[in-house]
């Protein structure tokens, strides 16, 4: 069971930033599939389709992120301990 501490931690080590991109990524997604299903839609607006239903650019986008966050804490270990301890990595 998580002690008020340990959240206060996770908080303190979560990153907001990429939020804005996460969502972006989904809604790509989300919108890709939709928009496959409404052959009407992609006829008549096909430059906007292309766009905004563009789901490979979201999970594109999605791959960027995750690959941003897990160097990030790779790198914070160097630099606090020296050494990277993928043990640790997967634990934590």
């Amino acid at each position: 069971m998580q002690t008020a501490s340990d959240i206060t931690a996770l908080k303190a080590r979560r990153l907001p930033s990429p939020d804005g991109l996460r969502a972006l990524s989904i809604s790509l997604v989300v919108l890709g599939h939709s928009l496959a299903t409404i052959p009407l839609f992609t006829e008549t607006f096909p430059a906007i389709a292309l766009i905004a239903g563009n789901s490979e650019l979201g999970v594109s986008f999605f791959f960027v992120i995750s690959g941003y966050l897990i160097t990030r804490l790779l790198v914070n270990e160097l630099d606090s301990s020296g050494r990277v301890s993928f043990y640790n990595f997967y634990v934590s």
